[in-house]
């Protein structure tokens, strides 16, 4: 038999992060279930340090910081999926990717 759940679960620290992964690992374990240790991980994800930050791939989607075009110094969350088309504005009647 075999169960699937995608989750992600954010914290403020590594230490409560840690501390949820092990105890979470210990609850499933009560139920003969485990985590597929090859698609589990820990990422650094900061709105406020976007630069030290990783990118995850979530059901198909990469998540990252991205710049925006008005504020350079403003990062918003961007995700691509493997289906996503290129962004396209509409410039004299034409499309620029």
């Amino acid at each position: 038999m075999r169960y699937t759940d995608d989750l992600i679960v954010g914290f403020k620290s590594q230490v409560e992060a840690e501390d949820y992964l092990k105890r979470l690992t210990e609850r499933l374990g009560k139920f003969n279930l485990r985590l597929a240790e090859e698609k589990s991980g820990q990422v650094r994800f900061q709105h406020w340090r976007p630069n030290d930050s990783g990118k995850f791939t979530f059901l198909g989607f990469d998540f990252y910081w991205a710049k925006t075009r008005r504020n350079k110094n403003h990062r918003v969350v961007k995700s691509c999926g493997p289906h996503a088309e290129p962004t396209r504005r509409k410039t004299n009647n034409r499309y620029k990717s």
